[in-house]
């Protein structure tokens, strides 16, 4: 947390409380948040979503996602099976996290026993069932990947360009993904992609911090302010009980429940000016000099010829390439959680 934002509002109220490892209470002047953290790939996770929001009522339901990607929660994304049909659904102007997640979807429906992400879902449904409201409260992705490439340096954005094409081509053994899945199936207590990204981008900092420390502190933030304006209003139509705390309740990954917890207190105490101005600094872009024009161009025209070589080529390494991220990703979680060794991936 930056270190100016130590301004007080006051409150012995500020706190956080831990209900289990994936269920935590944030308290605020008036109110309390559910703070619900998922595996992303878990079916518990949809439950224990749907259990809390049907036995809390909450004034209003909160998730970790964007309107980039408010289609996740609308509606079910049809499966696509052919990479080369997500491109070119992608090139027409579709929504490419629908398309992603459709394609996600259909490649792994026969590993997973819910669609990454489908707690956002049921999230929603389950909030109209309960009329509670729904906020979307995560950083625009553009915003985040903005400032998370802004933050490397030209060599950085030269040595990540290379890691990652380098990796398109590498095979993985479906069955050794098929048990490394079953087995992130049993642990509900940690979010397989925040754990990730944080080992997958060890050499590179400055992508770790706009990617999940900014979004920590993002999503505080705009809890907090979700959660009071929420509060003004039943204020201003004198429809706040007596003595009563108004209920509401946030579904993120569980890689963010410690940094939101952690910021929580002192987020709490801001002013509310502060808390606009904290928001608007960490939805800033990047200044862009000519260097990083010339250089970030250079990459871009680079990498489309790489990938451009025949039709071929990209369905092949967008099959392989999303294959290959998915399976490391749950290699690297389960190192990190599992204290017992696991198999290498050829």
């Amino acid at each position: 947390m930056p270190s100016h934002l130590g301004s007080q509002r006051g409150g012995s109220e500020a706190e956080v409380k831990e209900i289990s490892p994936t269920h935590r209470l944030l308290m605020g002047k008036g109110y309390v948040v559910h703070l619900v953290g998922t595996a992303h790939i878990s079916s518990s996770s949809c439950s224990e979503v749907k259990r809390v929001i049907k036995e809390t009522k909450p004034r209003a339901v909160m998730v970790e996602l964007c309107d980039e990607r408010s289609m996740l929660v609308m509606e079910r994304a049809p499966p696509i099976t052919d990479p080369a049909d997500a491109v070119r659904r992608i090139l027409k102007g579709e929504n490419v996290f629908y398309v992603l997640h459709g394609y996600v979807a259909a490649s792994f429906a026969d590993k997973l026993d819910i669609v990454p992400g489908a707690e956002f879902y049921h999230a929603r449904k389950q909030a109209l069932i309960e009329h509670s409201n729904f906020y979307l409260v995560d950083r625009s992705v553009s915003v985040t990947i903005a400032r998370a490439w802004g933050s490397l340096t030209s060599w950085e954005k030269l040595k990540f360009v290379y890691n990652a094409l380098g990796s398109i081509f590498m095979d993985m053994d479906a069955d050794e993904i098929n048990k490394l899945i079953e087995e992130l199936k049993k642990n509900t207590k940690s979010d397989l992609f925040t754990d990730a990204i944080r080992q997958a981008t060890a050499d590179f900092p400055g992508l770790v911090h706009a990617v999940i420390t900014e979004r920590d502190e993002y999503l505080a933030m705009n809890i907090r302010k979700h959660a009071e304006d929420e509060l003004s209003f039943l204020a201003d139509h004198k429809m706040l009980g007596m003595n009563r705390k108004i209920s509401f309740m946030a579904v993120v990954g569980a890689g963010h429940l410690q940094g939101i917890s952690s910021h929580w207190k002192d987020i709490n105490q801001m002013e509310t000016d502060q808390l606009e101005d904290e928001l608007d600094i960490l939805d800033e872009l990047p200044i862009i000099t000519w260097e990083t024009r010339l250089v970030d161009k250079s990459l871009k025209w680079g990498v489309l010829l790489s990938l451009t070589v025949t039709t071929g080529a990209i369905s092949y390494g967008l099959y392989r390439g999303s294959r290959w991220i998915i399976s490391k990703s749950i290699e690297l979680y389960l190192r990190r959680s599992n204290p017992e060794p696991v198999m290498a991936i050829a």
